[in-house]
């Protein structure tokens, strides 16, 4: 039998005095792995989230291999969620148990599903009626940003309940109420809350941090993909809202009370509402004006009766920078005296027009068609690549809205626009490239880009080296382009394996043979229409690095601190720190008593719980590296601890007695006794008849058993009218355990 329990910190300062200690450890989680279920290696792993989480706190790292994990099992707790938790992280996207590397992460190519489709009967498409499905997949309540959801598929959440005020009818795929996790690289698809915020509901304050999110097909009354109600701002970047739908309003995105979200360089497109098709902002009459900030943002194909991309019902919000068009009920609708700032924004080809409702936007530097009075606004074509239409079939065909080298729209934002360096426009490009800021999202790049990046040839920060016996390392120098770079290594010699075009100039060449030399290579490209190309860099060689065959030293193991008995249950040890140059983990076993095992762990100290009083346990403890090939030490000498005696119960005695009285009839009161039993282990005793007696204004001695929790109530068969009396136990009766009055701690007491 194993199991892992290590010293509590406590224990561990107070008896060893250990300085610097670490917090934080790495869970592992793989519904595949079929070893010990304790998380302490992918082996190991455990097979649900749920567990992970059980046992996470501060500083902890939850990996979560590719695979689907839900809430509970079939036919399982509807309110069951993955509660997020302050200072975890948990990311998916691993390779897990069925890839060569466990570690590798790719959350496209290794897709971890949340799933709240407990009985994995749904079909493609979510529907409301799925009654058996997790009310919230995710929750995110109470949390603050140190708490991270990284790289999942959340879906079939389903909040169809009947109590329009609680999570059973709010955010399908994640609940929020006064939490502000920090949630990234997720999608949210196919969610459903049958009142608020399909794909995800923040509520009450709550302010989480959302990047590089997908808000997809999620369905509910009022915000289908997101919905942030009462004092929320949120901060959303780089994010899509695709074809999400709402019955009421906000189809893709909902603001309501107070919530002024930070939305930034995000797509909404193909969403649809009766009101506010791709976004709905509305403050509401009790309580003050709001401020949402929509920037660098495309407003595509939404669909809405009034503001079929946006509609402001009273809010005062701040678009800078986006682009609406192909909207189906106008760009959009500004009502309940809604006077939102827009700047540098195109709105262009929106059935229904570009404005719509009684109140008007304050617009500049934006090219409105129909015209639109205000300083540098304009009307004109802005010769975007392709306008989106529909085809043949009725299927959406999604357009270019980058700018043709014409458009009116190139350099002709506002000239005072003052932007921070690291500013980017949807593609990521620099905000402003010619002096001055362009019109919506993108900014124009010339497309006769003739110029390789520098420097031309590609030059090396570092040289490939070994990083291990199956891998190389390298750094190319940073290279400069105004439209950003690229960078592809190519192994030139040795069999090893090429990069690819990456973002990143820093590769590494995994899967290799071990003390086998490969020669490397790097170029570089920019990221224009020409995809211009330097020269390649010099050839440079690096020899991975011999097989470990070696056991972490000291072989054999030895102890720090040999076993010894912590209590009646329990027994602690400390192995000595073993070294070896990639990692550690140690396993104690336990040889005699019938003890338990630690299974391998990373840590040096191990306290076996559960144990019998009075009884010697023998332990060993080795070691193993953390190289492919696990190379072990020989287990250390036998060393024994016995376990205290522990306590034997033979006694009991009156721990308590509470009086007090309770309503009788006439304005009377009963009186009312209750005396707790304990045995002389400080463990309550069950089945112990107590007897006592009433004196003062009621005159009785009575009798009552303990139940579970050694409680017995005592109450008078008399009534009187302000009632004054003394309780005494008089002896207290149990069928193997004598009374002893003397460790009483009350015997009489008074009301």
């Amino acid at each position: 039998m194993s199991k892992s329990t290590q010293l509590s910190v406590t224990t561990v300062l107070a008896v060893f005095l250990l300085p610097g200690l670490c917090f934080g450890g790495v869970i592992t989680v793989d519904a595949g792995a079929t070893g010990n279920n304790d998380g302490s290696s992918w082996p190991d792993a455990y097979r649900q989230l749920q567990s992970g989480l059980a046992v996470a706190s501060s500083g902890d790292e939850i990996r979560v291999a590719q695979g689907l994990y839900k809430p509970a099992g079939v036919f399982g707790d509807r309110a069951a969620t993955f509660q997020l938790l302050n200072g975890v992280t948990v990311q998916g996207g691993y390779a897990g148990l069925s890839a060569p590397d466990p570690n590798i992460r790719d959350i496209d190519v290794y897709e971890t599903i949340l799933s709240g489709d407990l009985n994995g009967d749904d079909d493609a498409n979510i529907a409301d009626s799925n009654s058996e499905n997790s009310y919230n997949v995710v929750t995110g309540s109470g949390t603050d940003v140190s708490a991270v959801l990284d790289g999942f598929t959340i879906t079939q959440g389903c909040a169809n309940g009947n109590d329009r005020s609680d999570f059973k009818v709010r955010g399908g795929g994640m609940y929020n109420v006064s939490g502000s996790p920090t949630v990234k690289s997720c999608k949210f698809i196919e969610n459903y809350a049958s009142k608020m915020g399909g794909g995800m509901f923040n509520f009450k304050g709550s302010s989480p941090t959302i990047t590089n999110c997908t808000f997809v097909r999620n369905r509910s009354e009022k915000g289908g993909g997101m919905r942030n109600y009462l004092n929320c701002n949120p901060i959303i970047t780089d994010c899509d809202f695709i074809e999400n739908s709402a019955s009421s309003e906000g189809g893709g995105l909902y603001n309501r009370k107070n919530s002024n979200a930070v939305i930034t360089n995000c797509k909404f497109i193909g969403n649809t509402a009766p009101s506010g098709g791709g976004m709905d902002n509305y403050v509401g009459k009790a309580t003050s004006t709001g401020e949402p900030v929509i920037i660098n943002c495309l407003f595509i194909n939404n669909e809405a009766t009034l503001g079929g991309g946006m509609r402001n019902s009273d809010p005062n919000s701040i678009v800078i920078n986006c682009t609406f068009s192909n909207n189906t009920g106008s760009g959009m609708a500004n009502i309940k005296g809604s006077v939102p700032i827009i700047s540098n924004c195109i709105f262009w080809d929106n059935t229904g027009g570009s404005f719509e409702g009684p109140d008007n936007p304050t617009v500049t530097y934006s090219n409105v068609q129909g015209g639109y009075s205000g300083i540098g606004n304009i009307n004109a074509d802005p010769r975007f690549v392709q306008l989106g239409y529909q085809d043949t079939s009725g299927d959406w065909v999604g357009g270019d809205f980058h700018l043709l080298p014409d458009s009116p729209c190139i350099d002709s934002g506002d000239p005072a626009f003052v932007y921070h360096p690291d500013e980017t426009d949807f593609d990521g490009q620099p905000r402003v490239i010619n002096g001055r800021i362009d019109m919506g999202v993108y900014e124009f790049i010339n497309a006769v880009d003739n110029n390789s990046p520098t420097p031309d040839p590609m030059t090396w920060q570092t040289m490939p080296y070994a990083t291990g016996s199956a891998s190389i390392a390298m750094a190319a120098a940073t290279a400069s382009d105004v439209s950003g770079v690229e960078y592809y290594f190519l192994c030139t010699s040795g069999g090893g394996y090429d990069s690819g075009w990456q973002d990143s100039a820093v590769y590494e060449a995994a899967g290799l043979q071990p003390n086998t030399q490969y020669t490397f290579s790097v170029q570089a490209r920019d990221k224009s229409v020409n995809q211009n190309v330097t020269a390649w860099s010099t050839d440079e060689s690096a020899t991975t690095d011999a097989p470990d065959n070696d056991p972490p030293t000291p072989d054999p193991m030895t102890w720090e601190t040999a076993p010894y008995a912590t209590g009646s249950a329990s027994i602690a040890m400390v192995a000595v720190t073993a070294s070896d140059a990639s990692g550690v983990e140690y396993y104690f076993v336990c040889t005699c008593g019938g003890g338990y095992d630690s299974g391998w762990q990373d840590s040096t100290m191990y306290e076996d719980t559960g144990l019998d009083p009075n009884t010697q346990y023998c332990y060993q403890v080795k070691a193993r590296d953390k190289s492919a090939n696990s190379n072990e030490t020989a287990y250390s000498m036998a060393k024994s601890a016995t376990t205290d005696v522990g306590c034997t119960v033979n006694t009991t005695y009156v721990e308590s007695i509470v009086c007090g009285t309770f309503r009788g009839s006439h304005g009377n009161k009963y009186g009312k006794v209750t005396v707790t039993i304990y045995n002389n282990c400080g463990e309550p005793v069950s089945g112990a008849e107590v007897a006592g007696t009433f004196t003062g204004d009621y005159s009785e001695q009575l009798t009552e058993m303990t139940n579970s929790n050694g409680v017995a109530v005592i109450t008078t068969s008399t009534q009187v009218k302000k009632p004054l009396y003394i309780f005494c136990v008089d002896n207290v009766t149990h069928e193997s355990l004598t009374y002893n009055p003397n460790d009483n701690i009350e015997t009489c007491k008074s009301n």
